[in-house]
């Protein structure tokens, strides 16, 4: 699965690790931060450039070694790799992109199931994808949407369980999935939600626990959930659950809560944390906990304990808060320092 994407002060949080992150300050230098007692030490382990606009920087493991690499864009287009190698990133020019064109939908994916992340993006309804060789990505025309359009919830998914990457969209109430076949996108309709409906919370989620990406989202005026379930040819549009739709629902997130397999769905309303917890054909609603403390700044997910059930990870001021998940309900404890630091551009798993 792809990280959710929160932001920080402009900086973008894409997962945090539970050994750590990697963030890049306003110097340009990439360090390392690891909890020690309370706070983080910091390691560099390499610098880009303080004096370029970085576009779309994001972690992908584009050599296939296991180790995430860091992948960013320049203005002028050129793509460069600050690939893992030990405790030091090595820079190293990929490859290029047209600067004279605007970039939608920039996202990793990994289309053609060989291990090694790609970057895809579209640009005047084309699908562009710079393929990882390994050592450099080669930019292939993988298909393309129409122009005329406007898509919404363009997001990356592996409909059918085989491994490949696809990428799926909705323009009006049509849900169109841009599948791969390992060197090529086909497009395919494969559902439709209501276009008059207001949705909210639109994400990918396996809440079956088949291998196959499913779509959630959530009805505003009568909080019910539906699923688009994949059953690897199509979506089987089916009503989940439901929340009051009377509550101020925020921090709507997808995470496995008790390690079954199964994606379930979290949010808070006030000060409670609730979870429509997944039994495979229907969401089953219960508190998880309370967070009585200040709003979160921050929010993500990741599993910190290495248990199988994803955790919650919260900035609140200069602290670290993480929401530790037992599979019933989640514990909220205070776990480091966001010490006196730079202005930090960019922040990475670790």
């Amino acid at each position: 699965s792809h990280p959710q994407l929160d932001n920080i002060f402009g900086a973008t949080v894409i997962a945090i690790g539970g050994n750590g992150f990697i963030a890049r300050d306003g110097l340009g230098k990439w360090l390392t931060l690891t909890p020690q007692q309370g706070t983080f030490d910091r390691s560099e382990v390499g610098t880009w450039s303080s004096n370029v606009a970085w576009q779309d920087v994001m972690h992908a493991d584009v050599d296939g070694d296991g180790t995430p690499d860091v992948v960013g864009r320049t203005p002028q287009g050129a793509w460069w790799v600050g690939r893992a190698d030990g405790d030091t990133l090595v820079n190293e020019a990929w490859g290029q992109w047209g600067s004279r064109v605007t970039w939608v939908d920039v996202q990793v994916a990994d289309v053609n199931g060989d291990g090694r992340d790609d970057v895809i993006g579209r640009a005047n309804g084309t699908w562009w994808v710079a393929v990882s060789t390994g050592s450099q990505f080669v930019n292939q025309k993988w298909g393309a949407w129409s122009p005329r359009v406007s898509w919404y919830h363009t997001m990356v998914a592996d409909v059918d369980g085989d491994g490949r990457d696809d990428v799926i969209g909705r323009t009006g109430g049509a849900w169109w999935v841009a599948k791969s076949t390992g060197n090529e996108f086909v497009n395919q309709l494969w559902g439709r939600w209501s276009p008059n409906v207001n949705w909210l919370d639109i994400n990918v989620a396996d809440v079956d626990g088949d291998g196959r990406s499913d779509i959630v989202g959530r009805v505003a005026t009568s909080g019910e959930w539906w699923v688009a379930r994949s059953n690897g040819i199509e979506f089987v549009t089916q009503r989940w659950g439901r929340w009051s739709s009377r509550l101020d629902w925020q921090e709507v997130r997808i995470m496995d809560v008790n390690g079954d397999g199964r994606d379930d769905i979290v949010g808070r309303t006030d000060k409670s944390w609730w979870t429509a917890s997944s039994n495979g054909i229907g969401f089953t609603n219960h508190l998880l906990g309370v967070w009585a403390g200040n709003p979160f700044d921050l929010l993500t997910v990741q599993d910190v304990t290495g248990d199988g059930r994803d955790d919650l990870i919260a900035r609140v001021g200069a602290s670290w808060i993480v929401g530790k998940t037992n599979g019933e309900s989640i514990k909220f404890q205070f776990w480091n320092l966001w010490a006196d630091s730079p202005q930090w551009t960019h922040v990475l798993a670790g």
